[in-house]
């Protein structure tokens, strides 16, 4: 990669990484307020809710979404199109769930499920819209406007939860901050997008688009569908109060992944596609940013999975330490997750999405084979399984990226080498310097000391496994300060 290219996708992963990392404090911050003020049960029947209605919504959200980003034919027509059909759709899908909301109260044994059920299930709609204005913006690799945009729907959305939360509103704080978070989104977008999109339905234009995203659609169905499932098992062998726990593990893990693959897939993706025709380039760029994202992104996943109780008890308390042990489980898995998307966005940009679906449909299917086979009855043993799960199908997804992008095998087995041994050098650190702050503090400065040590160890790891990337990251770092280092000299000179 040239230089000015790799500084290009830098300076655009800055700003995915901006939305990456204010999503996550932002999560975790109103996550960890609500479910301290409203307790477990409460906890747990937002989560399931909730959880339920993302199965349809990110399928609505990611309809048309690649397709539109991806294919260089397509105009005004297309996105007015899309953007027409996944506002019927979700209309029709809003319809559905609110039929189903009586009986899965039935199925869960808890009555109040279904009008909580019903609100979530409305905002289908408005959620759907977002899609096709970040389409067109990722298209134009304006990463800038859809990371402020999310963050400040995320911010205000996470205040108001928490506020309805000490109003002691319970589960419906959850729905607010939805609610909110998806509207202010949207008001955003619209107001500040070049884009105007009109009621337009050609369906000669639609079925090109899904065609392609048709192996996307039902690759997320999958990944959703084996996700819920855990949810609902867990609601059904214990009560809701087992429930906000998984719900808690679950949701904090699963919001932190969500959040680094989505600011990583769709920049990687714009990238990826603009040399599709260039296999050569294409895997060379996939091995580049496979060694960023293990160097800068595991080392955060190695720090949760050491410090989860720990982190769960200081800002929760005693009442939520069942949710530490999955947090520490689901965060190991993470890393096998996030290791293979760098393989999983160059198929998708080669126009190979039907590899990933076969991958996610192989280990959903073991993984609740191993559920409903198991039986498991503790958290812990429902979290192995999880944490696993991205396991079967990681080889599925590496042996055809290879293929397509004839990337030599050899140089990946070295790749995933230095990747491991990163992970030990700072795995070991982070454990044992966390282990002797304990004995000298313990709670919050613990976790405080254990997250710079965290920094240190992984910026030496670096400094020692890769020392071009530590270069190159720091060149960048350096030209970044220069530069506004100019812009402000330049403005005080027109002063």
């Amino acid at each position: 990669m040239a230089k000015t290219s790799t500084w290009t996708a830098l300076r655009n992963v800055s700003w995915a990484g901006l939305e990456a990392v204010s999503s996550v404090l932002v999560s975790f911050v109103a996550m960890l307020g609500i479910a301290r003020l409203i307790g477990a049960s409460e906890f747990g029947l937002g989560a399931l809710a909730i959880g339920i209605t993302q199965i349809p919504g990110v399928i609505l959200g990611s309809l048309f979404h690649d397709a539109l980003v991806r294919n260089p034919g397509i105009g005004r027509r297309q996105f007015d199109s899309a953007w027409t059909a996944t506002l019927a759709l979700s209309a029709v899908v809003t319809l559905v769930c609110v039929l189903l909301a009586e009986p899965l109260a039935d199925f869960f044994r808890e009555p109040r499920f279904a009008v909580v059920f019903v609100v979530m299930a409305l905002i289908l709609i408005p959620d759907s819209a977002i899609a096709t204005f970040t389409a067109e913006r990722r298209r134009e690799l304006d990463f800038r406007l859809v990371t402020v945009q999310f963050v400040i729907a995320r911010i205000v959305g996470a205040l108001a939860g928490v506020l309805c939360a000490v109003g002691g509103l319970g589960v419906w704080s959850m729905v607010v901050q939805q609610w909110l978070t998806t509207i202010i989104g949207l008001s955003i977008l619209f107001a500040k997008s070049p884009y105007r999109p009109r009621f337009l339905l050609v369906l000669d234009d639609l079925w090109p688009m899904v065609r392609f995203t048709i192996s996307i659609i039902a690759t997320q169905f999958v990944i959703q569908i084996a996700q819920r499932l855990m949810l609902i098992y867990v609601a059904r062998i214990g009560d809701l109060t087992l429930a906000g726990y998984w719900g808690l593990a679950d949701r904090l893990v699963d919001a932190i992944q969500r959040t680094v693959t989505n600011a990583l897939y769709h920049v990687s993706l714009s990238h990826f596609s603009k040399v599709q025709d260039d296999k050569v380039k294409l895997g060379s760029l996939v091995r580049e940013a496979n060694a960023w994202l293990a160097s800068f992104v595991f080392p955060g996943m190695i720090l949760i999975a050491v410090t989860g109780p720990e982190i769960i008890d200081v800002l929760l308390g005693q009442d939520w330490v069942p949710a530490g042990l999955p947090v520490q489980v689901l965060a190991i898995g993470m890393i096998i997750q996030l290791r293979r998307l760098m393989d999983h966005v160059a198929l998708n940009a080669l126009g190979r999405s039907d590899i990933a679906f076969k991958a996610y449909a192989l280990e959903a299917t073991l993984a609740l084979s191993a559920l409903f086979l198991l039986q498991p009855t503790t958290l812990l043993g429902i979290a192995i399984i999880r944490a696993l799960q991205p396991a079967a199908g990681y080889g599925l997804i590496a042996y055809q990226s290879l293929r397509q992008t004839g990337r030599s095998g050899w140089l990946d087995v070295a790749d995933v080498g230095r990747d491991l041994l990163l992970i030990l050098l700072v795995g070991v650190a982070v454990w044992w310097l966390h282990q002797e702050f304990g004995i000298m503090f313990g709670g919050l400065p613990q976790l405080v000391a254990s997250g710079l040590a965290a920094v240190a160890a992984t910026l030496g790891a670096i400094a020692l496994i890769r020392p071009a990337l530590f270069v190159t990251a720091w060149s960048f770092l350096r030209r970044k300060h220069a530069a506004k280092k100019d812009a402000t000299g330049e403005a005080a000179a027109e002063n």
